[in-house]
């Protein structure tokens, strides 16, 4: 199965390949090694820097001052019965859905992009995320749907690619 991932968007024409289903997995640092604890169906990452106007006396044309960068990590699942995402984050065996000492935690955590395939799935890229902070957690559902999401942000002090 060649084109695992691949939804058709013109009879007889497939998705390009970049444009494919790729799976998400989180996993989460354990002595020296990440073990993975979760796939999750929607993930976003934001990074900007923080940049300030002034205006130096008698100029009309301002000049900037850059400040450090944020980074703003977002993930979501369907949830289930038996997790959370912040029991897992946390590493808890009980489960509780709204369990506020999890929020502002450290965790080392780590983002691989997996490339579907027939019977397992390959680690396309991965990502180390520093210094992460959980800093809020929701649940929604939609008008007319049976599906309970949730979603959990969080802060990160840095972000970079292993090789």
């Amino acid at each position: 199965m060649d084109d695992a991932g691949n939804t058709t968007v013109a009879s007889g024409q497939n998705t390009p390949p970049f444009l494919k289903a790729k799976l998400v997995q989180i996993s989460i640092k354990s002595g020296s090694t990440f073990k993975p604890i979760m796939l999750v169906q929607n993930l976003t990452v934001n990074i900007s820097k923080m940049i300030q106007p002034f205006y130096p006396i008698s100029q009309q044309e301002p000049e900037f001052s850059v400040g450090p960068h944020i980074i703003n990590i977002s993930m979501g699942r369907v949830m289930t019965l038996d997790s959370s995402l912040l029991n897992i984050l946390s590493e808890k065996s009980s489960i509780n859905r709204f369990d506020s000492s999890a929020l502002g935690k450290p965790l080392e955590l780590a983002i691989q992009i997996l490339e579907p395939r027939e019977n397992d799935s390959s680690v396309k890229e991965t990502y180390v995320v520093q210094g992460c902070r959980i800093e809020s957690y929701g649940t929604s559902i939609s008008a007319g749907e049976f599906v309970l999401l949730e979603n959990v942000s969080m802060l990160a002090k840095n972000i970079t690619k292993l090789s």
